[in-house]
């Protein structure tokens, strides 16, 4: 039964309260039934404020890209398979093409689902509850109270699980295909995240550059060039009265041997 005393306990058929063993005050600490004395480890009270969900920034169904807002802005993605159903969440350059890209907002369930599989939800490895240090993955929602996520909008915006714990890049490493954590929020710029809805249209090429054009080759035949004749030397100049002797032609007839006996 509940008794409200200036420290309200629980208390069974007036005889024993419920009780924090040892009084010790840390996480996972188990509760026994003692010997009321009114100690504070005996204290309750009954909390009746709910848990407040931030407003979702875009509607159910929409598709976005969440990126990271450490320098390249790379975008968070799934694709590597660790067994369980379970997808490794890491963060890669931007290509938007590739649908394991690409999140949506759920409300009714308060999770973020994959946009090429809704079935799959951002949450926790299964079976680490709210445990930090553990790769955050992407797998089947199964209505835990560990795969409720929500974005938190501020001056880094962050991603968000009921425990308080927010998606990390691990040890703030900005480089291809670095995988993510849950930890706990420190507002690092590791921790702060964007979305995008669009995919980036593609920057035009700069023109590239023409080479210069070649002189034309020479032309040539079958055959090796010829050399060059060397020049010839000037004739002498001839005397005007200068008559050249004609020689008679030689006629058809032999000539006459003359034969001499001695």
């Amino acid at each position: 039964m509940w008794y409200g005393s200036s420290r309200k306990n629980v208390r069974f058929y007036n005889k024993v309260c419920m009780d924090v063993h040892g009084a010790v005050n840390r996480h996972n600490r188990w509760v026994i039934v003692w010997s009321c004395h009114n100690g504070l480890n005996q204290a309750w009270y009954v909390d009746q404020t709910r848990y407040s969900y931030p407003r979702q920034p875009l509607k159910d169904g929409q598709r976005f890209q969440v990126k990271s807002k450490m320098a390249g802005f790379r975008a968070l993605f799934w694709n590597e398979h660790i067994g369980g159903g379970q997808y490794r969440l890491r963060i890669r350059n931007d290509q938007c093409k590739n649908n394991k890209q690409w999140f949506i907002f759920d409300r009714r369930s308060r999770t973020i689902r994959a946009w090429s599989s809704r079935t799959l939800a951002i949450s926790n490895q299964s079976g680490k509850g709210f445990r930090i240090g553990v790769a955050a993955v992407v797998r089947s929602y199964k209505n835990e109270v560990y795969q409720r996520l929500s974005y938190y909008g501020g001056s880094r915006r962050n991603l968000r699980n009921v425990g308080g714990k927010c998606l990390d890049v691990h040890g703030g490493v900005n480089k291809h295909n670095r995988h993510v954590i849950f930890w706990n929020c420190h507002n690092g710029l590791n921790q702060g995240w964007s979305y995008q809805t669009r995919c980036p249209k593609p920057q035009p090429r700069p023109p590239k550059k023409q080479p210069a054009p070649r002189p034309p080759k020479e032309k040539k035949g079958p055959f090796r060039p010829v050399k060059p004749l060397p020049p010839r030397k000037p004739k002498k100049p001839v005397d005007p009265d200068y008559t050249p002797k004609v020689t008679p032609k030689p006629t058809g007839e032999k000539p006459i041997r003359h034969t001499f006996t001695w």
